[in-house]
């Protein structure tokens, strides 16, 4: 029981004092069995009274202990006897126990100094995780440190640069074409720019001032170094003596083609400053002088050649006045073609000196050629030259959008109007001494006679078929000479002046020939009577359309008197029986043979007169197409009155009255050679038509052409419509 005790202090698990193996437990289960088993065979024999032999001391005899002493020694003797059996084991078990105890002790030693080990790791690790701790802190300062001193260095890189460029740009070695001077002048802009950006940073203002020095001594030394080469290319190419200056054209090419040879290094210095010219006012300027050197070496060179071209071909073109403006402006037209494309082998941006140089040159052109213009007298030279100017130079110039030839155009545009203006000038004179002041002599009077005379010898040079209508009068040469010259004069000035110029001018041209032409009417009415349509000659001209009308009119009107004169009587006559009802009492309408014979009378007078009337319109107007449209409104007029007639028998008459009449008026109008038949009748119905249809447009055309205002030709056109 005792052992199992100790066995389980032994064995407890929250607090043992040894623990034990298994071996250990089976070996102390054994020993608690051996200690059963002894102490159940002595109660055995303690009740069976068994007596020991002498041989056995283990068996106990008690009869013989009977002194405390003999007991004593009987235990001490069976003590001794158990110690000795068993004295071997015990000292295995303290052995055991010592080594076991010992074992204990060194356990209890290791967790101690495992505990100091664990109470030293704890320590250190702390330590490591402030010292990693520390170290990220160090690496996080260390990282600030170095982007702060990035950004420093960084930020003074442009403060830096200030001795390595001063000492390039010092060095007697620096040329202008060395590869390094652009890098550097784009690291000079990158500085400025910087500085100027961070003015708060000390001693910029001081840094900026320095560097802009340093890129005014670079810009200086590029502007040197080019006006020098232009300077010295211009007088490689400046003839020795004046003499020697000739505008032939290998000093044109001399001009050009030397003066170019060192433009493609010219040209990449300017590039450079060109590109920088919107960074800093001081590229602009620099680039500006560039520029003023450049165009004084041009003008020195083009100016006296150009000049004395011009004022050769002055001398060379005395009289031909339009060789003269052809030649001159096609010189200047090429020299600003070449000197724009040369321009542009220095430089690659144009400049507003670009066109005051091609003006100069412009100007000498307008300088030589305008006192010429404003003292030529002639309308037909005048003429000739705004048209060259206005077409051949400003409009092809103008479609074909050149822009260097922009300055050339509005030199051109102010002598054109010079030229204009003089030629109205001396337009007015030609209407005041030609036109109005015109006095006619007895020939250009002599009318018709002059035009039968004309008609006479035509009919003998040419075949009368074809020409057995038309009149001399369609040749020029016959017109009356303020009509002639009053045409020559509008068709001078309809292609040199504007429209709105033209229009006011032609008006004045128009309102004196108008003028000269009622002093001939009135010359001619008093010598034998004129001639009812001798205003048809200006039927299409403009601002005379009521002068037309009128006279229009007063021919219709007297033609067709002429025709029907006895028909329009008989109306008349009619229309003053019927308000009082007397037409049948009347001797004219009381039968039917008198209405007759008053038609007979009618026919025979419209048959009568109307070729004498064709004969007139052909021998003054000359042109079948005016006649068809002058004659039209007689016909109408006509036709009205033998309507009223018809209408008025037809009210007054009986049916078979009326038959009787209309019979004898059919018949006559049957007699009629166009009227005969029906092909006769198709086929001027044909004529008519194919007439209308191919002059229509014709027509339409002129009034257009000389009209010039689509109101007035409305105006006029109506009654011809009508």
């Amino acid at each position: 029981m005792n052992s199992i005790l100790v066995l389980d202090l032994w064995q407890r698990v929250d607090n043992s004092f040894a623990p034990i193996s298994q071996k250990q437990l089976n070996f102390i289960n054994k020993l608690d069995a051996i200690s059963h088993n002894n102490q159940s065979n002595q109660s055995d024999s303690d009740r069976q009274t068994v007596v020991a032999t002498d041989s056995d001391p283990l068996v106990p005899d008690f009869s013989h202990l009977y002194h405390v002493c003999i007991f004593d020694d009987w235990f001490e003797s069976i003590e001794t006897h158990f110690v000795n059996q068993y004295d071997s084991r015990f000292k295995k078990l303290l052995n055991y126990y010592s080594q076991c105890k010992q074992l204990l002790e060194d356990v209890n030693s290791c967790l101690t100094y495992l505990d100091q080990l664990r109470q030293q790791y704890l320590s250190v690790s702390n330590k490591t995780k402030t010292l990693h701790t520390s170290c990220e802190q160090l690496l996080q300062q260390q990282h600030g440190l170095i982007v702060a001193v990035e950004t420093i260095s960084q930020k003074l890189m442009y403060f830096n640069e200030l001795q390595p460029i001063s000492k390039k740009l010092s060095a007697p070695t620096m040329l202008v074409l060395n590869e390094s001077l652009m890098p550097m002048l784009s690291r000079l802009d990158e500085c400025i720019a910087y500085l100027e950006s961070k003015k708060n940073y000390r001693e910029s203002e001081v840094y900026l001032k320095q560097f802009q020095h340093l890129q005014s001594q670079a810009l200086s030394t590029i502007r040197t170094h080019v006006i020098k080469t232009l300077e010295q290319t211009s007088q490689q190419v400046m003839p020795e003596t004046k003499d020697a200056l000739t505008p032939n054209d290998s000093v044109f090419t001399l001009f050009y083609g030397k003066f170019q040879t060192n433009a493609h290094r010219i040209k990449t210095l300017m590039q450079q400053i060109e590109e920088r010219t919107q960074q800093s006012p001081l590229y602009s300027q620099y680039l500006s002088e560039c520029h003023q050197c450049y165009f004084t070496a041009r003008e020195s060179l083009i100016g006296p050649v150009l000049s004395l071209a011009i004022d050769e071909m002055v001398a060379s073109y005395q009289r031909n006045y339009c060789q003269l403006i052809r030649s001159s402006t096609n010189v200047v037209i090429h020299i600003c073609q070449d000197e724009y494309q040369l321009f542009f082998q220095f430089f690659t941006q144009t400049t507003p000196l670009l066109n005051d140089f091609l003006n100069k040159n412009c100007q000498k052109l307008y300088n030589t050629l305008r006192p010429v213009v404003i003292h030529l007298e002639h309308l037909e030279s005048l003429s000739e030259i705004c048209y060259i100017l206005k077409n051949e130079m400003i409009d092809e110039n103008v479609i074909n959008q050149s822009q260097e030839l922009e300055p050339f155009i509005q030199s051109v545009e102010r002598l054109l109007q010079d030229t204009q203006e003089r030629l109205v000038y001396r337009s007015n004179i030609y209407i005041q001494s030609n036109i109005i002041d015109y006095t006619p002599c007895a020939g250009d009077l002599a009318y018709p006679e002059k035009l039968e005379m004309m008609k006479s010898i035509a009919q003998n040079l040419v075949d009368t078929k074809a020409d057995e209508t038309r009149s001399p009068a369609d040749l020029h040469g016959m017109w009356y000479p303020t009509v002639r010259r009053t045409l020559v004069c509008l068709t001078k000035l309809y292609r040199s002046l504007d429209k709105s110029t033209f229009q006011g001018l032609s008006q004045e041209v128009l309102a004196a020939c108008i003028e000269s032409l009622d002093l001939a009417h009135n010359q001619i009415t008093r010598r034998k009577g004129a001639p009812q349509v001798t205003e048809k000659v200006v039927d299409s001209q403009k601002a005379v359309d009521n002068k037309i009308k009128i006279k229009c009119e007063e021919f219709i009107s007297h033609s067709t008197q002429l025709l029907i004169s006895s028909l329009i009587n008989l109306i008349e006559l009619s229309k003053v029986l019927q308000k009082d009802n007397q037409l049948r009492s009347h001797q004219m309408f009381s039968s039917t043979e008198n209405v007759k014979k008053a038609i007979a009378e009618v026919m025979d007078q419209l048959r009568a007169n109307l070729a004498f009337v064709e004969s007139r319109m052909a021998l003054y107007l000359a042109n079948r197409d005016t006649e068809i449209i002058l004659f039209r409104p007689i016909k109408v007029k006509i036709q009205q009155n033998l309507s009223d007639l018809e209408k008025l028998i037809e009210k007054h008459y009986s049916e078979t009255e009326r038959q009787e009449i209309f019979l004898q008026k059919d018949n006559q109008l049957r007699s009629h050679q166009m009227f005969s038949s029906t092909e006769n009748v198709k086929k001027a119905i044909a004529e008519v038509m194919d007439q209308l249809r191919a002059n229509l447009a014709f027509v339409e055309s002129r009034m257009a052409l000389y009209l010039a205002n689509r109101d007035t030709e409305i105006i006029l056109f109506r009654p011809i419509k009508v």
